[in-house]
């Protein structure tokens, strides 16, 4: 997001199948809530479903898609449908009451990817735990072992592949994830790898 403007979320499955909830805050302190919807949008088709859902609110709230990159066919469609939307590039686009934001033309950073996904299972394994529970970023090796089912080797292996990727550095105060919701995003496609 923009300097000053900070998406604050929680993915939870939410009434109809919604993917969690978000809120949207200015640098004047403006907060605009929304229901969140994350796809991967392949085809044209799924956003027709994002729009049919955008067209009621759902818990009273405009539906926000997260999504992986759209290509400029699909932001177009988004736009004149009022698909409220942001992509693993950092474009985005929306428009409700009292907030418009559009960024544009930003192309997703190329990845050197693993075998299979943008991470080696055992990554995956630990980001959701410190992903899904921000407190458990500074728990001991050990802790962090049990919470995600993994050994205390592949906890340091994972911790290795994160700061070399830049997305984890260890600092005086404690562990720091770099970045949280673009790793949150990456979590997410990556995830939808090993359901297919």
């Amino acid at each position: 997001m923009p300097y000053g403007i900070r998406l604050d979320y929680e993915l939870t499955e939410g009434e109809g199948g919604t993917d969690g909830s978000a809120t949207l805050t200015t640098s004047y302190g403006q907060k605009t809530h929304f229901t969140l919807e994350v796809k991967t949008v392949h085809r044209m088709e799924t956003l027709s479903g994002v729009e049919r859902r955008t067209l009621t609110p759902v818990n009273s709230l405009p539906v926000l898609l997260i999504c992986n990159r759209l290509s400029p066919a699909r932001v177009d469609y988004c736009s004149q449908n009022r698909i409220n939307f942001i992509d693993s590039a950092g474009n985005a686009c929306i428009d409700v009451p009292g907030l418009y934001i559009i960024i544009q033309g930003r192309q997703e950073e190329k990845k050197v990817t693993a075998a299979g996904g943008i991470f080696p299972a055992g990554v995956m394994k630990l980001l959701f735990v410190v992903l899904s529970e921000p407190d458990a970023l500074n728990k001991t090796y050990r802790q962090l072992a049990e919470l995600s089912g993994l050994s205390l080797g592949m906890v340091s292996k994972a911790f290795d592949v994160l700061e070399q990727r830049r997305h984890y550095r260890k600092a005086k105060s404690g562990r720091r994830i770099m970045d949280t919701d673009g790793l949150c995003v990456m979590w997410i496609k990556d995830s939808a790898l090993f359901s297919d």
